[in-house]
């Protein structure tokens, strides 16, 4: 059985069991679940869920990467007079 979870349909606050908070993702404005791993972060809009013999598989579907806790990917700054563009 596989099971399908929107988080943009449901209102910012709320609380999903198994999964957190709903909240505004810093990348597109819309409504997902923040999820931290060591080597990513990102916010799931959509999963899906699928019951196994061994466990549970669990995939986004629709999911925003979160580069630098969502702030810009570019720094701007000027030094001596010259500007410089680096990537964060």
């Amino acid at each position: 059985m596989v099971m399908l979870e929107d988080f943009t349909a449901l209102s910012r606050g709320r609380d999903v069991p198994l999964e957190g908070r709903v909240d505004r993702c810093p990348a597109c404005g819309r409504n997902g679940v923040e999820h931290a791993e060591p080597d990513s972060h990102f916010f799931v809009h959509v999963q899906t869920s699928e019951l196994l013999s061994d466990g549970m598989l669990t995939e986004p579907r629709d999911c925003c990467r979160i580069v630098n806790g969502g702030g810009p990917l570019l720094e701007l700054s000027t030094r001596n007079d010259t500007l410089r563009i680096t990537e964060k």
